[in-house]
């Protein structure tokens, strides 16, 4: 028995076996191919060489995968030797290979799965985005400069409410601002009508009689209220009159002793000041607060007129003062005092300069010298007596003072300026500076037996008679 020999198939790999001594002529059982001669291919239209194979034209001498007779182990697994399409990860479904073509089996993966295998072995895999790294820091900045702001407030609002706890003074001062506001305000809405017409019947009266009636003070003032007024004129307002300011000044507070402070301004910018006091029946005009007034007319006494024949030689004055800087002032005070201007006056600061005074120097260790500092010292920390709300448009550096002064003969025989004694830290009459020399002692009276006036209760109103 003739032994068969076995070929290999040049297609499909598959083994032939068969007892010719040649291939030619055998068909692959498996594919079908034809073997030609010497193990050759043979060209066919039904067959056609697979992508493993090699296709040639006929007539071609170029030799076949095998040329000769190949004994293998038909035992071994057969392995083919197509490559298949290897599996990689891609970036995205539209990215994938999927060897031969095979279609996307799916276009978004399940919720909750991370990958997918499709059937061709190809994985699809969630694609997670990344936060940036600055806009995770910037939403914990934000986070925690949220919260550090909200604590620290809560702490600033606890600290104040211990603070109002811990210091009485805090409360008291409040509430004591509060009840004078309210005082004020009942104050006023009672009394204001008859203070604005007080002020009204003075100063658009066209007789000296009539406008005597409407002073504090009048029979006592009346021969000085003459002969003030031969001289000088009252300024008049042009037009309506508008309340820009007013307070109360305290007299006193047991009983209770007011003081009206109200200030004015008419259509054309003109400033007036009025304080009004209470006479027991009615309010009435602190004339000589606002006349200004001076027992000897200003222009004829800083001119020394008269001191031949002994006249003017002394006075008392409503003045501004102002400190002037010298070589002496470690040991002297050289003072300047003017008058300040009618209401209306055309160049105001011209008209004060020409109300200067001579120099007046003052020992500033006397009497008169400590005085005159503590003046300077509470008009740079802004203290006001009486704690008045007027003399806020005074020129810079200068104080309101009643003074008296004198004319005297110095040691070289020259005629001088002398300060003889302040009566008062303001222009205020005579009946508000006795009332606030006391203070809580009764008002002495001074003329008429005026009645201090006094409220009932928790300072309700006044009442008229």
């Amino acid at each position: 028995m003739s032994q068969k020999k076995v070929y290999l198939c040049p297609s499909c790999q598959a083994v032939v076996k068969s007892d010719q001594e040649t291939p030619a002529g055998l068909t692959c059982g498996e594919c079908g191919f034809e073997f030609g001669g010497q193990g050759r291919a043979k060209k066919s239209d039904a067959v056609k060489a697979d992508l493993g194979g090699i296709s040639k034209a006929e007539g071609s001498t170029s030799p076949s995968i095998v040329s000769s007779p190949v004994v293998r182990d038909v035992m071994k697994g057969r392995v083919s030797s197509r490559k298949h399409g290897g599996i990689r990860e891609a970036s995205s479904v539209h990215e994938m290979v999927l060897g031969e073509g095979a279609p996307i089996e799916h276009e978004e993966l399940p919720p909750g799965e991370d990958q997918v295998v499709l059937k061709d072995g190809t994985r699809i895999r969630r694609r997670r985005k990344r936060k940036k790294e600055k806009e995770k820091h910037r939403k914990l900045y934000f986070f925690l400069t949220l919260w550090l702001g909200i604590v620290a407030a809560i702490l600033v609002v606890i600290q104040l409410n211990k603070e109002k706890e811990v210091d009485p003074d805090f409360t008291n001062e409040a509430n004591a601002e509060l009840a004078k506001q309210r005082r004020d305000q009942i104050f006023f809405r009672e009394h204001g009508d008859a203070l604005r017409m007080n002020f009204l019947r003075f100063i658009f009266s066209s007789k000296d009689e009539d406008r005597l009636q409407e002073i504090d003070m009048s029979p006592r003032l009346a021969a000085s209220f003459s002969k003030f007024h031969q001289s000088q004129s009252v300024p008049k307002p042009e037009g309506r009159l508008g309340l820009t300011k007013r307070n109360i000044i305290e007299l006193q507070k047991e009983p209770f002793s007011p003081a009206v402070e109200l200030a004015w301004e008419d259509e054309v910018g003109n400033e007036f000041e009025s304080v009004h006091l209470w006479d027991g029946k009615e309010w009435k005009l602190d004339w000589e607060h606002y006349v200004r007034y001076s027992t000897v007319p200003w222009t004829l006494f800083r001119a020394n007129i008269g001191k031949e024949a002994g006249q003017l030689r002394k006075g008392e004055f409503r003045l501004l003062v102002r400190k002037r800087r010298t070589l002496k002032e470690a040991d002297y005070l050289s003072l300047l005092f003017y008058e300040e201007p009618q209401v209306g006056v055309e160049n105001y600061e011209k008209a004060l300069r020409a109300s200067e005074s001579p120099e007046i120097n003052l020992r500033m260790r006397s009497d008169l010298g400590k005085e005159m500092l503590k003046v300077f010292q509470d008009l740079e920390d802004e203290e006001r007596q009486y704690d008045s709300v007027l003399g806020d448009d005074d020129p810079a550096s200068m104080a309101r003072v009643s003074v008296l002064l004198a004319w005297e003969e110095g040691d070289d025989g020259d005629e001088m300026m002398v300060l003889k004694g302040i009566t008062g830290v303001s222009w205020f009459g005579t009946r508000i500076r006795k009332a606030y020399r006391i203070q809580q002692k009764a008002l002495e009276e001074v003329s008429d037996d005026p009645v201090v006036p006094q409220l009932e209760g928790e300072n309700p109103p006044l009442k008229k008679d």
